[in-house]
């Protein structure tokens, strides 16, 4: 399945279940994966909580590239995340595998479909992939009107048209 998705999804949903095993989670939730695309988007520099190092080391994210969150607005989604991400007393062990909660497989599998359906509009006859980045995995995310996680990103300043115009000007729209 994962191979639809670009090197900064997957690192992205690998983040996600690093932050679900060092808060103990019993699963990956949409709080871990949008907690992890901030990380993706702001790259080594994100500074976290001194307490949150104290469960474990650093989070490995991405290179120096250019963020499409500003370091404000990432922090605001950050610290609204924290309340739904409450920590356990036991990290889950580093060796275990957690299961993906349905939000997340849904997310998923809206993300490849949404890739799909985009490239086909901005195909013209040239082969573009449809690979899933992280901005689709955002804008499928901000689609759900009902999720508390969406309501967060969306009072950080993250509009789902803003993300989709990013989308659009991305590396394969001419």
């Amino acid at each position: 399945m994962f191979e639809q998705y670009s090197e900064a999804a997957r690192r992205t949903i690998f983040i996600s279940l690093k932050i679900a095993k060092r808060r103990g989670a019993p699963e990956i939730g949409l709080e871990d994966l949008v907690e992890a695309l901030v990380r993706e988007d702001q790259g080594p520099t994100f500074a976290v909580d001194a307490a949150e190092m104290a469960h474990g080391a650093a989070i490995p994210v991405a290179a120096i590239h250019r963020p499409f969150l500003t370091e404000e607005i990432a922090r605001a989604i950050h610290h609204g995340l924290q309340p739904l991400m409450p920590v356990n007393d036991v990290p889950s062990p580093t060796s275990t595998d957690l299961p993906l909660s349905a939000a997340i497989k849904k997310v998923l599998m809206l993300a490849y479909m949404f890739a799909y359906e985009l490239s086909e509009g901005l195909r013209d006859g040239a082969a573009i992939p449809a690979e899933v980045e992280p901005l689709h995995l955002l804008a499928v995310v901000l689609a759900d009107e009902g999720s508390e996680v969406a309501k967060i990103v969306k009072q950080a300043g993250v509009e789902r048209q803003t993300v989709m115009a990013a989308i659009r000007s991305g590396p394969y729209s001419k």
